[in-house]
């Protein structure tokens, strides 16, 4: 599969459909589209880049930017933006260990593992001790709305 530099290439403003079909496999970085547990944001998973076996991930949409005003106002500087990087497989845990996350809004950076349960991610993050972790949940979803723009 493309990475997911390659995979987000735009057909009618949606991201290609090559998502759609991409079964969620141990050990291989998950090709999908996720909605997260606010639905403000659309993220694309994928190889960090070609032949990687690290998981990464970028805003691919900002749906919440329709009722958000400061999502709406800062979309051109969001669309693109990684927001998750360098998770790789713990096949012990069956789950993605040792990333990192950003959250967009405060620009900090967080430790992040994440599980993946057919149409489901969840993660977790946190900073200094994991027992004071976030949990988020997010949707695999097939297309969405306010994808970000074309690139050219």
């Amino acid at each position: 599969m493309a990475n997911i530099v390659t995979t987000l290439a735009y057909t009618g403003g949606m991201l290609a459909s090559c998502f759609a079909s991409s079964p969620l496999m141990a050990e291989e970085p998950p090709e999908a589209l996720w909605l997260t547990d606010d639905r403000g944001i659309v993220v694309a998973t994928g190889p960090c880049k070609a032949g990687s076996k690290t998981l990464c991930g970028i805003i691919a949409g900002l749906p919440g930017a329709v009722t958000d005003r400061n999502l709406a106002q800062h979309k051109n500087a969001l669309c693109d933006l990684p927001l998750l990087w360098d998770l790789v497989w713990d096949p012990a845990r069956q789950s993605w260990i040792n990333g990192k996350v950003l959250d967009p809004s405060t620009e900090e950076v967080f430790n992040l593992s994440a599980t993946t349960f057919g149409e489901t991610m969840k993660l977790r993050a946190w900073s200094g001790n994991q027992w004071m972790a976030t949990d988020m949940v997010w949707q695999k979803v097939q297309t969405h709305e306010q994808p970000c723009p074309i690139p050219e």
